[in-house]
């Protein structure tokens, strides 16, 4: 890299202070303006190639905390109310049993006679609804932390500030999210997945992303980064993504525009997804009308433009119009926009935002906005281009797809920006209902229904139905009142493993003092 970096000249860009960071200087390559001395690689690749020993080694931990799923024994949710989310409709009164990964059934109270030794959880006064999704997840592995501990010189080895990966994923459970979407795969992750599908290990459903998938100099880190040069490196990255396994394609800001085009012809032939963020060299419109991949953030739809086409309402409805035509889906991540402007513009920090005691410290000192690193980047005047406005325009925008009826999914972005694992699901909900025009179902049901179909699994999760996979979450208040209740939760259940509500505290508490041990840089 750092050759490319004395050999290329082109104007600097930085979509946020995490990868400017994270990557060591502030910004990547628009590609359109690159002017090379020497042509691109055609394909590079710095990414980790095997699991790493701290995942392998740490993968069980908090596995003490939850009941296994047992296809021979049931469980019993009593007297509860259940949010199928087939309808804005509520249960009240209801029974739902539990045997191995399913739901058994869902009944009045009394209808189904449990076996003797049944484990019995009072569901009287609460409420019981499909568990949450975040379908922009970013988990800090080691490889992530491993870019940040660079830029930090003497702070030893990343394994310090890295959370154990059984902690990372309970992490998710602890706050509902029983569902999430990698958006930056490496071997870890595939792992990870792997051993939570097989029922090794507790934690989220996933879906897996490739590294991501950008331009010869990009904007993260080459160690998260596969570079693509030309229409031969974009059919490579294609070729990649079958033979190791992961679930779909993220190409992202710096990827050339023949790089782009033939990992999107190589994907569509071999039946892979793409969700990503739009190249520089495509642009947000032409790719929305092309109609070829599922956008990872509504911010994309204004992030990159300047002047009065930045805030149009009728573009915005236009773009609308045509993802709803094509299909595609968009993951809204209103809180991670916004908080660009947050923090960029009007210098909040970490105590301003809630939750944040749930983020890896080392994470947070990256986005320290009194550290002379983020006041020379929030200085560049195309970052306050970028951050202008951005939480009401991300909100705007998020209306404007829910009104057109366009598939949504939630998404966070975590841990950009304050936002941490999991928790700051709640807020996302809170916002497109407070801001963006959802209803509490509404909201519920992108989180849930949408996501769950996003997977593969329309029909089989994402509801609370007989047959329909046990991933759930008790609620000791009703969400369709307040969407805020999602935030009061009582047991989780992760294709039918269960977390009580003890060990729901027990978890948060190892999290909390895991990340207390870590030593703040300074």
């Amino acid at each position: 890299m750092k050759s490319h970096r004395s050999t290329w000249r082109a104007q600097p860009v930085v979509c946020c202070p995490f990868h400017a960071l994270t990557l060591g200087f502030v910004g990547g390559i628009r590609c359109e303006a690159v002017a090379p001395n020497e042509a691109p690689p055609s394909f590079a690749d710095s990414t980790p190639k095997q699991v790493s020993a701290h995942c392998r080694a740490t993968a069980g931990e908090g596995r003490d905390l939850v009941a296994p799923a047992d296809a021979q024994l049931s469980t019993v949710i009593r007297g509860v109310t259940v949010i199928p989310m087939i309808g804005p409709t509520r249960l009240p009164n209801h029974d739902v049993v539990i045997r191995g990964d399913k739901i058994l059934s869902v009944a009045h109270t009394g209808a189904y006679t449990p076996d003797s030794n049944a484990r019995i959880v009072d569901g009287a006064g609460k409420f019981l609804a499909p568990g949450l999704s975040d379908m922009h997840a970013h988990p800090a592995v080691i490889k992530w932390i491993e870019t940040m501990v660079e830029r930090f010189p003497g702070l030893g080895e990343p394994e310090r500030f890295t959370l154990p990966a059984g902690l990372l994923m309970l992490q998710q459970l602890a706050a509902g999210v029983t569902r999430i979407e990698v958006m930056a795969g490496d071997p870890d992750m595939l792992f990870l997945r792997d051993e939570i599908k097989a029922g090794r290990m507790l934690g989220p459903v996933m879906r897996v992303g490739s590294p991501i998938i950008d331009g010869p100099i990009p904007i993260q880190s080459p160690k998260m980064s596969w570079l693509c040069g030309d229409a031969e490196g974009g059919r490579k990255a294609a070729q990649l993504i079958a033979q190791l396994g992961y679930d779909f394609a993220k190409p992202y800001n710096n990827l050339p525009a023949a790089a782009y085009e033939a990992l999107m012809e190589e994907c569509e032939a071999r039946g892979i997804p793409v969700v990503g963020h739009v190249p520089l060299a495509v642009g947000v419109d032409a790719a929305v009308a092309a109609g070829r991949q599922d956008i990872a953030h509504v911010a994309e739809l204004y992030h990159w433009l300047d002047g009065a086409e930045r805030s149009d309402e009728s573009r915005l409805k236009r773009l609308a119009g045509q993802i709803k035509q094509s299909g595609k889906c968009v993951q809204l991540t209103t809180a991670v926009g916004g908080r660009m402007e947050l923090v960029l513009y009007k210098d909040k920090t970490q105590s301003d935002f809630p939750d944040t005691a749930f983020c890896n410290p080392l994470i947070n000192k990256v986005w320290d906005t009194s550290a002379p690193a983020m006041q020379a980047i929030k200085a560049l005047p195309h970052v306050k281009t970028l951050a202008r406005d951005a939480e009401r325009l991300g909100y705007l925008a998020a209306r404007t797809l829910h009104e057109a009826g366009v598939n949504l999914v939630t998404g966070t972005d975590a841990p950009n920006s304050f936002l941490a694992d999991g928790f700051s699901m709640h807020e996302e909900l809170e916002n497109l209902v407070t801001h963006c025009g959802f209803s509490p179902f509404e909201a519920l049901k992108v989180a849930t229904v949408n996501a769950a179909a996003q997977h593969g699994e329309a029909g089989r999760a994402g509801i609370v139905a007989e047959g329909a996979f046990a991933d759930l979450i008790l609620l000791d208040a009703d969400p369709l009142l307040d969407i805020r209740a999602t935030r009061s939760l009582s047991s989780v259940w992760a294709r039918g493993m269960y977390l009580s509500h003890g060990a729901l505290a027990e978890a948060r508490r190892r999290i909390l003092a895991a990340f207390a041990a870590m030593p703040v840089p300074q």
